[in-house]
């Protein structure tokens, strides 16, 4: 009868075996355009890019097999970003977790080591609310104001800093207030700059940042790297934001830079996604024009196997059983 007791409680014991799945893998060669105004609806292999940027139109951007290059407006500091859509993903368990991955090669001055402490490299996931970017704008975060597309996403951006304070924050939907500018088409630079970042509301930092103890060593150019930053659903109403950056073009071996920070309370703006935002923002003495060329995207989920829940049902039933039979 022990025995028995022992078997049952192993089996409703719920084990710890997650599904991998990708939802999306882009090296653009399915089909995603840049900049296209009738762009088609994202796919697992394909999506619509648009490319924004402070200070003027953005020129500098095109699409390639196993390249998406955009560039900044050459200036002293400048913010660029691509924004995207894909195929829904809802973290509906604790422990669901959804790691977006970007392969790219610091083409030209993009967060290199000499830059002061403004630079910075950004990355977040977003819910859109089915709503897409405002498509072939040419948009001009610090041009004449644009309503609708990007300005109701909400979600969460990690950002590494060279020579300041790396952090995670959210990103709530935004209001056009007062503004004049499309600075609420911003998805990931948070009030960093007054005519260019969204800012209405702010966004709130996470709680519980932590990074290496050695400081972030900045980017070489001409090399390539690999971001991995995955959000996990670690309570009904927290999410643990992870952003790792590692040399070379996979996910692997020491990460040059690794960062934890929790959105939770107030700051919990959900825990379903189907956008996402890259950039970076040039700041330096030296005005200049920054590029990135990324190679590969790719978006993927972690969930438990159905199994485990089907396993941990017998074994209920058999501890009920096993009850049953001591009476």
């Amino acid at each position: 009868m022990k025995r028995l007791s022992l078997i049952a409680l192993a089996l409703a014991t719920p084990l710890a075996v997650m599904a991998q799945t990708t939802v999306f893998s882009d090296n653009f060669t399915g089909g995603s355009t840049i900049q296209s105004a009738s762009p088609g609806a994202p796919t697992s292999t394909s999506t619509a890019y648009e490319v924004w940027t402070s200070s003027g139109a953005p020129a500098g951007y095109n699409i390639a097999a196993n390249d998406l290059t955009f560039s900044s407006i050459s200036g002293g500091s400048q913010l660029a970003e691509i924004e995207a859509q894909f195929p829904t993903v809802s973290l509906a368990n604790i422990g669901d977790n959804v790691t977006l991955t970007l392969t790219f090669v610091d083409t030209a001055n993009v967060l290199l080591t000499a830059m002061n402490a403004n630079a910075s490299l950004n990355v977040g996931l977003f819910n859109s609310g089915g709503v897409s970017p405002n498509h072939g704008a040419q948009l001009n975060l610090s041009g004449t104001t644009i309503t609708g597309g990007s300005q109701g996403w909400a979600g969460y951006v990690g950002r590494l800093m060279v020579n300041g304070n790396s952090s995670a924050y959210n990103r709530s939907g935004q209001s056009v207030g007062t503004s004049t500018t499309s600075q609420n088409q911003d998805l990931i630079f948070n009030n960093a700059s007054s005519t260019a970042a969204y800012n209405n509301p702010t966004g709130a930092n996470s709680t519980g940042n932590v990074g290496t103890s050695a400081p972030f060593p900045g980017l070489t150019q001409s090399s390539t790297y690999t971001l991995s930053y995955t959000l996990t659903l670690t309570a009904a109403n927290a999410i643990t934001i992870t952003n790792q950056l590692y040399s070379g073009s996979t996910a692997s071996g020491t990460a040059l830079y690794n960062m934890k920070g929790v959105e939770t309370g107030s700051s919990f703006l959900g825990s379903t996604f189907d956008g996402l935002g890259f950039g970076y923002r040039y700041t330096s003495a030296t005005a200049a024009i920054s590029t990135l060329d990324i190679s590969q995207i790719t978006i993927l989920t972690n969930v438990p196997e159905p199994s485990v829940f089907v396993l941990s049902g017998f074994g209920i039933l058999a501890l009920g059983m096993v009850r049953r039979l001591k009476r």
